[in-house]
């Protein structure tokens, strides 16, 4: 497996391409190994540390080769949250929670996407393609109508 998710790695991202990997990356690798897998991926690798991540600092998996490491959830793009495992969101957040711990179990709630590889044919995918189509609206639906008290 590890062959395949490398080999659709290289084959997927461009050099100029940001990856965001949302965490368990590399299991039982030494140190050395993962330097040199990393050094021959392509893209700016962000990484977003999940529970097996965390038997090292964020400067170890710096040193390694990730050029940007979070132990949290990232706020990216303003409505979406990237996290290894799924935060507690309910339908009246606006938010969407793109994660990656689960595997392959899909939660049934539209604020949840899960992005593990093993929902993707163990290959990176396009942001724009894991998130719904915003609806087309009017010019009259994108204006809140706002009442302001008489302040006299």
């Amino acid at each position: 497996m590890d062959k395949t998710i490398l080999r659709n790695w290289r084959e997927t991202v461009k050099g100029d391409d940001t990856l965001i990997h949302l965490g368990d990356v590399f299991f039982k690798w030494s140190k050395e190994r993962i330097q040199n897998v990393m050094q021959n991926l392509p893209g700016h690798k962000i990484l977003i540390l999940g529970n097996h991540d965390r038997g090292h600092s964020v400067d170890w998996w710096r040193e390694v080769g990730f050029h940007e490491v979070y132990p949290w959830p990232i706020i990216y793009r303003e409505w979406y949250i990237l996290s290894h495992e799924e935060v507690f969101l309910n339908e009246k957040i606006p938010y969407i929670n793109i994660h990656g711990h689960r595997h392959s179990t899909i939660l049934n709630k539209p604020c949840y996407i899960n992005a593990c590889v093993e929902n993707h044919d163990y290959k990176p995918v396009l942001f724009s393609s894991l998130i719904p189509a915003a609806p087309e609206l009017t010019e009259e639906e994108k204006w809140v109508p706002v009442k302001f008290e008489d302040r006299k």
